[in-house]
């Protein structure tokens, strides 16, 4: 088992870093079915 690493950076940006990542993840997958979406529209429309 590998032991657990000393944190880098200050204190305070512990919590809000992987909230910021979380987040980041959570607006790119949310606008993938809209992509789809007029993928295929362009594909029956012929555009």
């Amino acid at each position: 088992m590998i032991p657990a690493a000393e944190p880098i950076g200050p204190a305070h940006a512990l919590m809000p870093t992987p909230i910021y990542f979380a987040r980041r993840g959570a607006t790119m997958a949310g606008g993938a079915p809209e992509l789809h979406r007029n993928n295929l529209a362009r594909k029956l429309l012929q555009i």
